[in-house]
């Protein structure tokens, strides 16, 4: 009977541990996880909190920083409420998108032992917003979400407040002299120790191309110091000689565009920075206005002139294929007036700024070599109009100057200025207006353009045909677009400007002009609302033309590739046996060959024209020949035998426009070109 009564006991007694174990099991479900998630944490087994995702660095926390502590026992607190509202494992991505995992927060505790907790706060849209977080300690598809909403969302807002954006690798300045001291910190450097050096920015590049620690052969050795807190903060002093080669000779550093490179741990990250020459030169400001130039310096004072050529004038234009408009600036600008030296290398290449300086250009190539570095011009060295055109921003700098634009037609350029001197203010406020001479007569291809009801007229203070910009460029098939700007733009741009707002206070919208090719921009103020008047001789060169004068008729040609590639010719004369050729039409030049109404002087030579619209062919006949001319044809027919055309025919205007030249020979005549007269003679 005891025997019976004992183990009915022991009996009741497993049931009843069983029965417990179940109601542990159903009814805190967390403790079934015990094996996998910490029940508890405590803030002496974390060494480190970090907070990332994909694409953003964060900064971590650490406990022996007083600054964290109080922050990972916060954390610590909330999931210890957390382990006992735990769901049972599911995987995560049931309610995160598996291919934006990624994208989502995430904060990982580094345990002692070598452990990893993370938590993923995310947040769901569907009928309502959905706060959530999840918890796992090897995979997401093991994960176990928080429960209760009210401590999820807690939970969530505490961690995510936590979040703090890392600044990475920072310098006191991105432009440094020789001789000054840089400083560079960071707050992201996984190691025990930094490695710091400095590369020349060149390309390609293939990294790594050397022993570790060198990204490429040329880079140098400056130092390796300790991280504490994945956190450092380093000063030195740039000098010619510094630091250490791959060879072990000591580096050398030059004026240019260099990398600073820091290593540590796995990770290499890099900061372009740009070294400028030890000497500073006086403060000077150069600006150009509408077709003067004003030069301040404290020895010389204020000078006012104007520019001799103007094709030497300062414009903000670009390539349509390169997508980068920039302040382009002729080598005789850079001369005269900004005191540029520039000396021939060879053919095409070009050294500005003086031997000491390093600086070649070449021509076509977007790129510019200075003491072993490479700096980008953001376009070409090209010539334009018989004019040697630079980009400017890129390469300014090393000689401290950086470019301010003050309105559509005047650009300021400060070396050593935060602004303009005051002297040179209050002569640029002088507005002058515009004395208004007679109209204008602008042509293009023989034809009078088409500008609407305001005319081009002659401003004769400034010496310079004024046109509307947006009528002039629509009636060269071009494109204009007007963009206002936000206030606080020149202060927020001037961080790419190397410090200065690239525009003056007063500029408050910009218009870009876009023909063909190219493209060109203006900066407005106020005073240019509704139609803005711009010189002819600034657009003309921005998108491509050259001008030519008929001073009898009051008029200016355009003469320039447009779609088709012709041009209007020159105010050239042609005489046929002694009289001027009249004609309705303008001659054009169309690769190179000057061509003239066919009927025109077809006449004149005694023969006639007969014209077939259907085939769109010309028969031309005097006693001796018959020819025949197919509009856009290369191929003509002299009594029938085949004849060759460097050029075709071309319609303008409804009119047949054929090369000279072909036309007078082939009817027997002959023909001399007076180049310094612009005179054609024709004889037969």
């Amino acid at each position: 009977m005891d025997k019976l009564k004992r183990f009915v006991n022991w009996r009741i007694w497993a049931v009843s541990l069983i029965m417990l174990m179940t109601l542990l099991l159903v009814g805190k479900p967390s403790a079934a996880f015990a094996s996998e998630l910490p029940l508890t944490l405590d803030a002496e087994e974390i060494q480190q909190v970090d907070f990332y995702r994909s694409d953003t660095d964060y900064v971590p926390l650490f406990p022996d920083r007083a600054e964290d502590r109080q922050k990972i026992e916060r954390l610590v607190e909330l999931y210890n409420k957390s382990t006992s509202n735990l769901g049972m494992e599911d995987s995560l991505f049931k309610v995160v998108p598996q291919e934006m995992f990624y994208f989502f927060n995430k904060v990982r505790f580094s345990l002692a032992g070598g452990d990893f907790l993370t938590m993923v706060p995310y947040q769901i849209v569907k009928d309502e917003q959905n706060w959530g977080v999840g918890f796992y300690m090897d995979t997401p598809k093991k994960s176990r979400m928080v429960v209760d909403p009210k401590l999820s969302r807690e939970l969530q807002e505490v961690a995510l407040r936590y979040f703090t954006h890392a600044k990475g690798i920072e310098v006191n300045g991105r432009q440094i002299h020789m001789g000054e001291q840089l400083t560079v910190r960071s707050d992201m450097a996984r190691g025990d120790t930094a490695t710091i050096l400095l590369m020349p920015s060149y390309w390609p590049v293939t990294m790594p191309s050397a022993p570790a620690p060198f990204p490429v052969p040329e880079a140098i050795l400056i130092d390796s110091v300790p991280v504490e807190h994945d956190r450092f903060s380093y000063t030195f002093k740039l000098a010619e000689q510094m630091g250490q080669m791959l060879d072990g000779a000591p580096g050398k550093i030059a004026p240019g565009a260099w990398d600073l490179v820091v290593e540590s741990g796995a990770e290499t990250r890099m900061l372009p920075i740009t070294i400028l020459p030890s000497v500073q030169p006086e403060p000077k400001a150069v600006v150009y206005d509408r077709g003067r130039v004003l030069t301040w310096s404290k020895t010389t004072g204020l000078t006012v002139e104007m520019l001799a050529n103007p094709k030497d004038s300062p414009m903000l234009v670009g390539e349509k294929e390169e997508g980068n408009l920039d302040t382009h600036i002729s080598f005789d600008f850079l001369r005269m007036w900004l005191g540029v030296p520039i000396a021939k290398r060879e053919e095409g290449s070009y050294q500005l700024g003086g031997p000491e300086l390093g600086l070649v250009v070449t021509e076509g190539e977007g790129e510019a070599s200075l003491n072993g570095t490479m700096i980008s011009l953001r376009g070409t060295l090209h010539r334009e109009n018989a004019i040697w055109l630079l980009p400017w921003h890129y390469w300014g700098i090393f000689l401290d100057y950086r470019t301010q634009w003050l309105g559509p037609d005047t650009v300021a350029f400060l070396r050593g200025l935060d602004h303009l001197p005051i002297e040179l203010s209050a002569v640029l406020n002088d507005t002058r207006p515009a004395s208004l001479g007679k109209n204008v007569y602008v042509t293009l291809l023989g034809k009078r353009l088409d500008l609407g009801t305001q005319q081009a007229y002659r401003d004769s203070k400034r010496d310079m045909v004024m046109v509307p910009l947006r009528a002039t460029v629509e009636a060269l098939g071009g494109k204009l677009a007007w963009f206002p700007l936000e206030p606080g733009y020149a202060q927020i741009a001037a961080r790419n400007n190397y410090g200065l707002p690239p525009i003056g206070a007063e500029v408050n919208a910009y218009t870009d002009v876009e023909l063909g090719s190219k493209k060109w921009r203006l900066y407005l103020t106020p005073a240019h609302d509704g139609k803005v008047m711009v010189p002819l001789d600034k657009l003309a060169l921005a998108l491509g033309y050259r001008l030519s004068w008929d001073i009898a008729q009051n008029r200016v040609n355009l003469i320039g590739e447009d779609l088709r590639s012709i041009q209007a010719v020159e105010v050239v004369t042609i005489e046929i046996n002694g009289k001027k050729l009249a004609s309705d039409v303008e001659p054009v030049m169309l690769q190179n060959r000057v061509l003239i109404s066919l009927r025109s002087v077809a006449e004149a030579l005694d023969a006639t024209v007969l014209w077939d619209s259907a085939s769109k062919t010309a028969t031309i006949t005097d006693a001796t020949a018959e020819v025949k001319i197919n509009v856009d044809s290369k191929t003509a027919y002299r009594n029938g035998q085949e004849l060759s055309l460097y050029v075709p025919a071309t319609e303008i205007d409804d009119r047949i426009m054929v090369p000279l030249r072909f036309v007078s020979e082939t009817l027997g005549a002959k023909v001399e070109w007076r180049a310094d007269q612009w005179l054609v003679l024709i004889e037969r």
